[in-house]
């Protein structure tokens, strides 16, 4: 699988490896159901998370586009211009100020599972 992140508009595609788009959805909305610049974008084996280019909020899906959580990460991470994400391994999400620069670290407290 492939995702495509458009920064300007805040749109996510999935693709195939055949290069055929699975799925898409917006990274972000505005009130008016508009989406929203994006300044970071992450994938894992699980979810795709998003940073907002106007504020430090983070948003979380499935693979699959199914919205899973908003987090406002302000108060942990102060103003930051152009921030950079990424996720590893070991469900830790990475948030890189390059003005300072400095990397802040999260830990992940999430589960891809299906009720039964």
């Amino acid at each position: 699988m492939v995702f495509v992140a458009y920064f300007s508009t805040g749109r996510i595609e999935k693709f195939s490896a055949e290069g055929s788009e699975v799925t898409s959805w917006p990274a972000a909305n505005t009130p008016s159901g508009e989406s929203s610049p994006i300044a970071g974008f992450a994938v894992s084996a699980e979810f795709v998370f998003t940073m907002a280019a106007s504020s430090s909020e983070i948003r979380v899906w499935t693979i699959d586009g199914q919205h899973k959580l908003d987090a406002d990460l302000g108060a942990s991470l102060g103003k930051i211009a152009a921030p950079q994400i990424a996720v590893t391994p070991h469900a830790e999400l990475l948030v890189f100020d390059p003005s300072v620069p400095k990397v802040f670290r999260f830990r992940l407290h999430l589960e891809n599972k299906d009720p039964l």
